[in-house]
This record gives C-alpha cells, sequence and structure tokens, in this order.
C-alpha cells in the first residue's frame, strides 16, 4: 500500500500496472501523499515509545485529513481513482 501511495503521490502510475491511463489528478496524488503521512504517523505512534504528539499538530493532521477525504466525491468516478483502490488491495506482496 506504501509502495502504491508513493508512486501515485509522485504523479506515477505503477509499473507494475498497464493501463490506459496516462495522468493522476492532482487531488488523487494528495489523497495518496496523505495516505503515506497517515502511515508513517500511526507507525510512529505504534512502534515508537519516545514519540510524542501535540494537540495541535494531531489538530491539524485531522482538518487536513478531513480536508481531503472532501476531494473524494469529485475523485472517485475517475478512471485514475478507481485503479488506485484496486492497487492498493492487490499490489503483489513486498511491495
Amino acid at each position: 500500500m506504501k509502495k502504491t501511495s508513493e508512486e501515485f503521490g509522485q504523479g506515477k502510475i505503477p509499473n507494475s500496472l498497464i493501463v490506459p491511463i496516462s495522468e493522476i489528478p492532482r487531488d488523487l496524488a494528495k489523497l495518496a501523499q496523505l495516505f503515506v503521512r497517515l502511515q508513517q504517523e500511526r507507525h510512529r505512534a505504534d512502534y515508537d515509545s519516545q514519540a510524542s504528539f501535540s494537540l495541535a499538530g494531531v489538530s491539524d493532521l485531522l482538518a487536513e485529513t478531513k480536508a481531503a477525504l472532501e476531494l473524494w466525491p469529485a475523485l472517485e468516478t475517475h478512471p485514475a481513482a478507481e485503479l488506485y483502490l484496486l492497487a492498493m488491495l492487490f499490489q503483489p506482496l513486498g511491495r
């Protein structure tokens, strides 16, 4: 999921996918980048016993997440968005 999100976040179609889509919408790239950041923060919270989180920092991240999720209705029927979801679910193991 991380690798797929990183590639979509950079506006790239993963090499493992052969599809007739040439461009990732900017808002989809933003969502993918946010997914990577949220996953990194979750890992930090789960595995770094020295990590600390401020209320302001968490509130900012929640607000950013809410704003990003509001982009989804305009994206959900775009072929690249459908491909992103499928790639997240069916990516090869070890990616």
